[in-house]
């Protein structure tokens, strides 16, 4: 779903990224990574047998999706009480429907182009954390 909600993303606000000379290459190549790395992931989980006696083999997979799952989250400026997913939460434009990518959406409505550099980089730089933890072997946790 990652793959779609960035392309769609990109479609849907193309002049106005053009217009204030902002690339978002990296995030959709990023975007694009992680499905990668979760489905291998998600086929290694898959291959896993695991025995009554794996305690600590399901420990370590469940830390793993744990840490995962923490890096998709962010807390909102100035305001330490209010944590949104960070791909797919309601924006604050749209408080009905789900955004995707919620915090770009938002400064793109305001057009502020060092906002939008701004949450691009930090949706680039938590997708690029959430990437090393798939990856990790689980000895590593």
């Amino acid at each position: 779903k990652i793959k779609e909600l960035t392309d769609d993303l990109i479609l849907t606000n193309a002049d106005t990224l053009a217009e204030l000379d902002i690339g978002i290459s990296g995030l959709y190549k990023l975007a694009h990574d992680f499905v990668e790395s979760a489905k291998q992931f998600t086929e290694t989980l898959q291959n896993t047998t695991l025995t009554e006696d794996d305690a600590l083999k399901v420990r370590e997979l469940n830390d793993k999706l744990m840490y995962i799952d923490r890096q998709l989250y962010i807390i909102q400026d100035y305001q330490p009480t209010i944590i949104r997913h960070l791909i797919f939460a309601p924006s604050s434009t749209n408080t009905y429907a789900g955004s995707a990518f919620p915090g770009i959406g938002d400064e793109l409505v305001n057009k502020d182009p060092i906002s939008i550099k701004r949450q691009v980089g930090l949706v680039t730089s938590k997708l690029e954390a959430a990437i090393r933890i798939v990856e990790l072997e689980n000895d590593s946790l």
